[in-house]
């Protein structure tokens, strides 16, 4: 098992942000453990159903 973290400035947004998504619930579904970085913590998604399944953080400056 691998524990990976993935950046992105935030959720809001469309093409980057699911695809980033997908790829951090491809690695769950592999059995890695997974960090989603943020650097603000509005969101374009809904990210209730995710948190289950990944950790999310956000970058305070």
């Amino acid at each position: 098992m691998k524990h990976i973290a993935l950046f992105l400035p935030d959720l809001n947004g469309g093409g980057a942000e699911r695809v980033m998504l997908t790829l951090a619930k491809g690695f769950v579904g592999h059995g890695h453990r997974v960090d989603l970085v943020l650097a603000r913590a509005s969101s374009g998604v809904s990210i209730v159903h995710l948190t289950q399944l990944l950790r999310f953080l956000r970058i305070v400056l």
